[in-house]
């Protein structure tokens, strides 16, 4: 997340100045273009630890941890050093417990399939039904990765969202707006939730949270993302006219 840009351009004294819906979806193409490149970087990290984990017959059971820290490690730096600590410390905390719930998932595998190939040894009658459960534990294996490497590429869209309208709306106080929207993102992987909430159209000071009622729970933020995978928008409010 490092090198991500909080504007397109400095903002000026005046917000009037500004078409907000414009550089709402330039910044929106922006972020898309970010989106990708961080994606790709994920998706290297893992195909290069399960090289490795694919190797761990030649690692002592009890460094076996090890690998899992060092995937940790570099997905971490995935986030350049970041000024406020409690959103630094939150990055690391999600990516902690998706890999940890890989490496239950995958030592899970490990062992099954360590048991059932001593068994195929003991008992050759069976050999087929076993060589049908070690298909079964491939299919978790690949179903594990897959499935961790998404929620990382998840946790990072939403916590790049949440550090570029953050930093945004430090900017906007600095430069005295008065009033913040957020301007929709409207396109096929749009949630119910967020389709309500645009309908809201909600225009607040900028020192006041937004907050609506989404399946009786309600949501309270000074800036998206309200959920994971949210890609709204922070901008100012200027004039009579709803965004």
């Amino acid at each position: 997340m490092d090198n991500l840009k909080h504007s397109l351009f400095d903002f000026p004294d005046d917000p009037s100045e500004i078409d907000w819906k414009k550089e709402a979806v330039l910044f929106y193409a922006y972020m898309l273009d970010n989106e990708k490149k961080y994606e790709k970087k994920i998706q290297k990290i893992f195909v290069e630890f399960r090289k490795i984990f694919e190797k761990r017959g030649l690692v002592a059971p009890s460094k076996q941890s090890e690998i899992f820290s060092q995937l940790k490690l570099d997905l971490y730096k995935l986030k350049s050093s970041d000024y406020k600590f409690t959103r630094a410390i939150s990055f690391i905390v999600l990516i902690t417990t998706a890999i940890n719930k890989l490496e239950q998932a995958l030592m899970v595998v490990t062992s099954s399939e360590s048991s059932i190939k001593s068994a195929m040894i003991l008992d050759k009658e069976h050999k087929e039904y076993f060589k049908k459960q070690l298909i079964k534990l491939e299919d978790l294996k690949e179903r594990s990765f897959k499935t961790a490497t998404n929620e990382v590429i998840r946790i990072n869209r939403t916590e790049s969202w949440r550090l570029v309208n953050e930093n945004r709306l430090d900017e906007f106080l600095k430069k005295g707006y008065k009033y913040k929207t957020t301007y929709p993102v409207k396109d096929e992987k749009t949630c119910e939730d967020s389709w309500y909430y645009y309908d809201t159209q909600q225009v607040k000071p900028m020192a006041e949270p937004f907050s609506y009622t989404w399946e009786g729970q309600q949501r309270i933020f000074m800036t998206p993302p309200d959920r994971p995978n949210d890609r709204n928008i922070l901008i100012p409010y200027v004039g009579t006219e709803k965004i």
